[in-house]
This record gives structure tokens, C-alpha cells and sequence, in this order.
């Protein structure tokens, strides 16, 4: 979990605005981190591990593609709208703090590949 527990009381369902502010720790915590790669940008991650701890790695590491499921996969294609509708909305707090840590990775990658230059 990303969140600061102290700051929200995660595990009492009737603190106000809990789920939103645990999404707010999320991204807060997230943005604090010295580094954090995104499985989607495998090279780049390795890029940004190396400059952001000065270290070489010193050999290419594969991508194992096996670790996270397709979800253009046939199972997931043959749920109905609705379903999937659902499992959108159940993960709707995971979905934004995906879609912040991508735009916060990319603009990390980005001012890291320019400040060679």
C-alpha cells in the first residue's frame, strides 16, 4: 500500500472521505519516492534506475511479458459491458493512481533524459 496509514485511517470504512484520501497519500507518497518503474516502460524504468542511483546495471534485464494478464485477452473480451463496467468502477482508485504514476514516471524519465543535454 502507498498510502500513509497515520494520515488515514484505512482500516475504519466510516472515516470521512477515506478512499480519497488514501488516494491522495497514494500519490503523495508515490511522488516522494527516489524512484519507482512502471512494467509498461520497462527500458525507460531501467534507464531511470541507473541515473537516478548513479549505477550501471551492466547488462540488458529482460521483460518476463508473462507477469501481468492481456486484458485484451478472449476472457476478458466475453464479460458484458456491464461487467466490465464494474470491475472498472471496483477499481476506479487503482485506475487514477495508475494513470498519475504514469504521468509522474514519464515527466521523471523526461527531465532525466534532459539533463544530459
Amino acid at each position: 500500500m502507498l498510502a500513509d496509514l497515520k494520515v488515514v485511517n484505512c482500516y475504519d470504512a466510516n472515516f470521512p472521505n477515506r478512499d480519497e484520501n488514501l488516494l491522495k497519500s497514494a500519490k503523495q507518497n508515490l511522488k516522494e519516492m527516489a524512484f519507482f518503474g512502471l512494467h509498461t516502460y520497462w527500458t525507460e524504468s531501467l534507464y531511470l534506475f541507473e541515473k537516478t542511483f548513479n549505477v550501471r546495471l551492466g547488462q540488458d534485464l529482460e521483460m518476463d511479458d508473462g507477469i501481468l494478464p492481456n486484458l485484451g485477452s478472449i476472457a476478458y473480451r466475453t464479460l458484458s459491458s456491464q461487467q466490465q463496467e464494474a470491475i472498472i468502477e471496483a477499481n476506479r482508485l487503482d485506475i487514477e493512481l495508475y494513470q498519475y504514476a504514469t504521468r509522474l514516471f514519464v515527466h521523471q524519465f523526461e527531465a532525466a533524459k534532459n539533463s544530459l543535454h
